[in-house]
Order: structure tokens, then C-alpha cells, then sequence
């Protein structure tokens, strides 16, 4: 029964923390960028993103943000590849989460920001020597 009541107790801990990231629920817009974020439920949040260029789909990208014994994890998988590469949070507040992989080629580290209906996601790092950065503007916009 003690058992049983730690695990609850750690599975509650886990909860409240992924929780704090129900600010990036919903549909995102920018120019030619477009993402959609479940809420978190289940001890997960489901994100999808499609980049849109000359009327075409160039880039999508599939986001799955769990809780484990390491904290929460964003885990990003590029075109539907095999592998999925995981950036652990390291800063979650009301309104923004910075998730790092130091191991990654580019970027090291995504950020979402939200205020109001603004979102910005924000992916930064080193790449070949140099500090870099993107900004990815995005307001509300309707899931149809």
C-alpha cells in the first residue's frame, strides 16, 4: 500500500508540471507555419506543425511532450522519420517552456513564449561556430 501511494504521489508531481504547459493548446499561425497542440491529458501533449512554401508542404514535424522520471520530455520527430530526437525541459513557467538537447546538431534548444494570442516558438543554438537563432511568430487561429 506504501508503494502505492508513493507512486501516486510521484505520478501527481509529473502531472503538475506537464500541466503548467496547457498555454501552447490550440492552433497556431504564422507565415506559411502552422501548428496544432493538444491539451495535456494522459500524461502527454500530441503537437503537429506544417511549414507551407510556395503552396507547398516543405517541412512537417511531429511533437509528443511526456513526463518520466527525468522531467518532461519534448521528443520531435522530422517527416515522419524513424527516430525521434528528445530535448528535456529545463525552464517551465506560466507562459513559456525551454526544452535543450546540448547533444544536438541544431538547435540546442526550442522555446515556446506564449502572450495573449501570440505564440513564438523559437529554436537557438551553435551551428558550425556561430551563436544562431529563429523566431517563429505565430497568432491564435482557427483548428478548421
Amino acid at each position: 500500500m506504501r508503494i502505492a501511494i508513493l507512486m501516486l504521489a510521484a505520478l501527481c508531481a509529473y502531472s503538475a508540471e506537464l500541466d503548467k504547459l496547457t498555454f501552447i493548446a490550440g492552433c497556431w499561425a504564422g507565415q506559411g507555419l502552422f501548428e496544432m497542440w493538444m491539451k495535456p491529458e494522459g500524461g502527454s501533449i500530441l503537437g503537429i506543425s506544417r511549414t507551407i512554401r510556395k503552396s507547398q508542404t516543405v517541412e512537417t514535424e511531429f511533437f509528443h511532450v511526456s513526463e518520466g522520471k527525468d522531467g518532461v520530455v519534448l521528443n520531435v520527430q522530422l517527416k515522419l522519420a524513424t527516430q525521434t530526437t528528445p530535448f528535456r525541459a529545463k525552464i517551465i513557467t506560466a507562459n513559456s517552456v525551454t526544452f535543450e538537447n546540448p547533444e544536438h546538431d541544431f538547435p540546442q534548444r526550442i522555446i515556446y513564449t506564449r502572450d495573449g494570442d501570440n505564440l513564438t516558438g523559437r529554436i537557438e543554438g551553435t551551428q558550425n561556430g556561430k551563436e544562431r537563432a529563429i523566431d517563429y511568430p505565430m497568432r491564435r487561429a482557427s483548428c478548421n
